[in-house]
């Protein structure tokens, strides 16, 4: 992954993050992915750590909402899927309750 890009996508695009915020690759001891190094850390896995501390209650990311893709924005963009309405129905048929996000 080309998590550098990513960074600068989100920053311009207005997502902010706290003093020492750092996205890393994931220490991943499952032998079955495919590992980039020797260290064992995996290409398709990412994690966020911190370089500084930060005080609880602080936010560590902001992402604005416009860049955050709800059911609600889906709908209105996309209109209504009735086979994906069809297949909730029936998901919630069989488990008893009715998922509260929208398929596309």
């Amino acid at each position: 992954r080309d998590i550098a890009t990513l960074q600068q996508w989100a920053l311009h695009y207005g997502v902010q993050t706290a003093p020492g915020f750092q996205m890393t690759p994931t220490v991943n001891l499952n032998t079955n992915h495919r590992f980039d190094t020797k260290e064992g850390l995996d290409a398709n896995d990412v994690s966020v750590v911190t370089a500084q501390d930060i005080s609880e209650g602080q936010p560590v990311l902001y992402v604005p909402n416009n860049l955050i893709w709800t059911g609600a924005k889906a709908r209105d963009q996309l209109g209504a899927q009735p086979s994906a309405e069809r297949l909730l129905q029936r998901f919630s048929q069989s488990r008893g309750q009715l998922p509260q996000f929208y398929l596309m």
